[in-house]
């Protein structure tokens, strides 16, 4: 039918990436990380046609997500932002792992 919007699970949809939201985490902080994170996530998943659910579960998992990693590195002894990556490696290499298994997780647990 025409009007009705496009099946979801049949359009190939590009992945917000979040090399990028880490990148921010380190350079900038929990909160422009967060908030550029979900945004993006929202305006793809409206785009997309999601329900209001599935957009709002999104943009909170990536926030959490982002969150758990920030903890990790001020756990570790390196707050987000951070100076220098080089002086900070192990910590930001557990705050990258926590980033990648709470979003994966939390990914699971919507599924």
């Amino acid at each position: 039918m025409t009007g009705d919007p496009p099946d979801t699970a049949a359009v190939p949809r590009v992945a917000i990436s979040t090399a990028f939201a880490f990148a921010m985490l380190l350079e900038f902080g929990l909160l422009p990380a967060a908030l550029a994170y979900a945004a993006a996530s929202v305006i793809a998943d409206v785009h997309a046609r999601l329900s209001l659910v599935k957009i709002t579960f999104n943009a909170a998992q990536y926030a959490l997500s982002l969150a758990a990693s920030a903890l990790v590195l001020q756990a570790l002894g390196d707050a987000a932002p951070i100076s220098s990556i080089a002086s900070a490696l192990p910590a930001v290499l557990a705050a990258g792992t926590t980033f990648f298994v709470v979003n994966h997780v939390l990914a699971g647990v919507g599924v």
